[in-house]
Order: structure tokens, then sequence, then C-alpha cells
């Protein structure tokens, strides 16, 4: 295994060596986003599955899902990496009316 890739397994052993501390890195990640102009919502699909809403422009949101990978590495406690973040960018509107409309994926790793 690299170093870099030890380092990471390290960091994530010890940051989710619970429960409540996988939860409260969560949270603040979800809070941290949600705040942010960008997005109109922040929430948590499953472990490592962050899905962000935004209003649909018809541009591409690659862009606002590396964003958020960003903000989560400098914005938190935890690097995303080692909990192997998968940011899923989804248009409000289409949520709003009970549909799953994925504008873009993209992995924080």
């Amino acid at each position: 295994m690299r170093p870099t890739t030890m380092a990471i397994a390290a960091a994530a052993a010890l940051a989710f060596a619970t429960p409540a501390a996988a939860d409260a890195y969560r949270d603040a990640a979800s809070e941290v986003l949600a705040n942010d102009s960008a997005f109109f919502d922040a929430m948590w699909g499953q472990k490592g599955s962050l899905w962000l809403t935004v209003s649909d422009d018809g541009s591409r949101r690659d862009g606002l899902g590396e964003y958020a990978c960003l903000v989560l590495s400098f914005d938190t406690d935890v690097d995303p990496r080692a909990e192997r973040v998968m940011v899923t960018i989804l248009d409000v509107a289409a949520m709003a009316h009970g549909e799953f409309d994925v504008l873009a994926r993209v992995p924080c790793y």
C-alpha cells in the first residue's frame, strides 16, 4: 500500500472509529453545504452518498460537485476521501415532484 493510501486509511479508521463520529461529520458537512447559496439542500442518502439539490438551468453541474468536495475538505474536520464520498447533484424542482433527476455525480476520491 502506498504511504498516501495508508495515511488516508488511518485517518478514516480514527475519524470513524465510532458511529457517533461518522454522524457528527455527516451532520457538519450537511450544515456547511446547506448554508451555501449554491445549494438548496444537502442530505445523506446513505453512508458516503451526499445528495445536493440545485436549480436546473441546463448547464453542466460537475463543477458544483467538485466544489462540494473542496468545501468538505476545507470546512469540515474529516477528509471526504477517507469516507469515499460520492456527491450527487439533483434537480430541486424534480425532487419536489417526487422525481430523482440526477444532474451530475462526482466522486470526492
